[in-house]
């Protein structure tokens, strides 16, 4: 992900600055993927493992980057602390 464009970016939700997910973060949310336990705002399981995403300041939503295209829509949104 382009650092320019990620300094640009704030989370639709709370308006925070949004950070690259870490590899160990993403491992963790992957492992969660692969049991079928991560769902997005809108109650539909994530399916497809996550190379990247991005997760608000606080880290209460992160949100998938496919293809080095990050989906900011609120509804694509996954809350970090139901999966913890």
């Amino acid at each position: 992900m382009d650092p320019k464009i990620l300094k640009l970016l704030k989370c639709p939700h709370s308006g925070e600055k949004l950070l690259l997910m870490s590899e160990d973060s993403l491992e963790k949310i992957n492992d969660q993927i692969r049991s079928g336990k991560v769902k997005n705002l809108n109650e539909v399981t994530i399916e497809q493992e996550l190379r990247q995403a991005l997760c608000n300041k606080s880290e209460t939503y992160f949100y998938p980057v496919m293809d080095g295209i990050p989906l900011l829509d609120k509804t694509k949104a996954i809350t970090i602390s139901k999966q913890r």
